[in-house]
């Protein structure tokens, strides 16, 4: 709370991240000691690498209770924007229409309170903005197109089913 008023005082926006499906070490390790009553469910919510899973209601729900508790230790006035992560974790192209489902269940929670959602664009494929899966009031935070990968052929293939800001742009998705 004394970031958010020092910030204010200096005409400064904190944009709050709280970073899923991928560097979640921490929220890993509260559920491991059972911080939550949640060490029961940690295969749930977890999966094998680390990463959550995303797909999991309890996981869901998780995500949405940690972020309650940003929005009434911080204010709900104090708070326009919430990214949500969404970079560097392994997803699989078969599956990556679970993505935006994950980003659309949370945006709308989140704008439930008039707070809008920004996610890195590392997960977001071209055929799933093509198809209409990503919730339009989210707001795309670009930051790499390949990941900045140093294996070329890698890189291109990345190049090559991610969306690029255009497409992003083309279907109505805000680009930060």
């Amino acid at each position: 709370k004394n970031i958010v008023d020092y910030a204010k005082r200096k005409g400064i926006e904190v944009i709050f991240e709280l970073n899923t499906p991928g560097h979640c070490g921490a929220i890993r390790k509260k559920v491991r000691e059972d911080e939550w009553g949640l060490k029961q469910h940690y295969n749930e919510l977890f999966l094998e690498d680390g990463t959550m899973n995303f797909n999991s209601w309890r996981l869901r729900k998780l995500v949405k209770d940690l972020l309650d508790e940003l929005i009434a230790d911080m204010g709900q006035d104090n708070i326009k924007y919430i990214h949500l992560g969404g970079d560097e974790f392994p997803f699989n192209e078969n599956w990556s229409h679970e993505i935006p489902e994950y980003y659309n269940n949370i945006q709308e929670h989140l704008y439930d309170y008039g707070i809008t959602m920004r996610v890195w664009n590392d997960s977001l494929l071209k055929k799933d903005i093509a198809a209409g899966r990503l919730d339009d009031r989210i707001e795309v935070t670009y930051w790499s197109w390949d990941g900045q990968r140093q294996d070329q052929e890698q890189a291109q293939h990345l190049r090559d089913i991610r969306a690029t800001p255009k497409d992003l742009i083309d279907y109505g998705i805000r680009v930060i």
